[in-house]
């Protein structure tokens, strides 16, 4: 009985010894093969493969984790029959990719600290470390700035002209946005089209907000001075907007304005121009299904062909 009760008493004594607790989370990648744990008397490892306990304090558990790894029989015949366990897991590889998902797709940037995606990336390689939004901001932010550099290059070795298209855009909510997209030929002669910025527009939207805005964009990318017809929605706000860009671009213009300015004639047709722009804004255009139907038409047909004639043969027309 008194054996009995000593050996009851030892087996507590070794339970109480052997209470295992959570440990601290280790950064070494050897660590990913074991299951730290706290016992009484300190830091262990447990080997996931062949359950070996060892002693896991500082460098040396590190060590002596590592050696043990390489020798162990369980662990070599689990890589053979799971080769995809055999894969080296590369964080920043992974940073990399994540990154490019969800830029590529236009995920948002907490998607990396979504609990289910987290769970499906363990899954895949439970060696993968959690990465936090703001991380992968600074990745994200970082890209951006080097395909913003690679375009740059791209308008500043261009020959040609560059045109600019510039659209505003209402969400749902009711924010605006403005779209700032170049077309240009590049020197292979291939057409290209960039969309260079894609930014909201706070209020007010009248023309000098907009030539603001488009003026700081413009700056941006540094094509002010490059030369550029620039084509923009239907709006009253956009004629003021365009008034002020081209005098601001002119002023800037390293090229010296020609003189013929300043003859009176000049100066009259500058003054008509604007009318017969806007003339030929809302007059130029024209359906030509309503013009088929126009010359088919019996009532207007010979009207309309005597008048097209006289225009195509006016000489012909006044001698007759």
């Amino acid at each position: 009985m008194d054996d009995q009760d000593h050996q009851i008493f030892d087996a507590n004594k070794f339970a109480e010894k052997e209470k295992i607790v959570r440990g601290k989370k280790r950064s070494s990648a050897v660590w990913n093969d074991y299951d730290l744990i706290t016992k009484t008397d300190g830091a262990w490892a447990v080997c996931k493969y062949c359950k070996l306990e060892m002693k896991a304090h500082g460098h040396v558990g590190t060590t002596n984790a590592r050696r043990h790894t390489e020798k162990c029989d369980a662990y070599v015949k689990f890589v053979q029959t799971n080769p995809a366990s055999n894969v080296v897991y590369d964080h920043d590889t992974y940073v990399r990719m994540f990154a490019e998902s969800i830029i590529y797709h236009g995920y948002a940037l907490s998607m990396v600290e979504h609990i289910k995606t987290i769970e499906l990336h363990r899954y895949l390689n439970p060696n993968v470390k959690d990465i936090s939004r703001y991380t992968i901001t600074k990745y994200v932010m970082g890209e951006h700035e080097r395909y913003k550099k690679i375009i740059l290059d791209r308008l500043h070795s261009v020959s040609s002209r560059i045109c600019l298209t510039c659209d505003g855009w209402n969400a749902c909510t009711s924010r605006a946005y403005v779209t700032l997209t170049t077309h240009f030929i590049d020197n292979d002669w291939k057409l290209n089209a960039l969309v260079l910025n894609f930014r909201r527009f706070p209020p007010p939207h009248d023309g000098e907000s907009i030539f603001q805005f488009v003026k700081s964009l413009l700056n941006e990318w540094d094509i002010e001075k490059k030369g550029f017809p620039i084509t923009l929605d239907d709006v009253s706000a956009n004629d003021k907007m365009v008034e002020k860009l081209r005098k601001d671009v002119h002023s800037s213009s390293p090229l010296p304005l020609d003189d013929s300015d300043k003859d009176p004639s000049n100066a009259v047709r500058r003054m008509t121009k604007p009318m017969w722009d806007k003339f030929d804004k809302y007059c130029s255009e024209h359906s030509l299904i309503l013009s088929f139907g126009l010359l088919l038409d019996p009532r207007y047909k010979m009207a309309c062909l005597n008048d097209l004639y006289s225009s195509l043969y006016v000489l012909a027309a006044v001698e007759e």
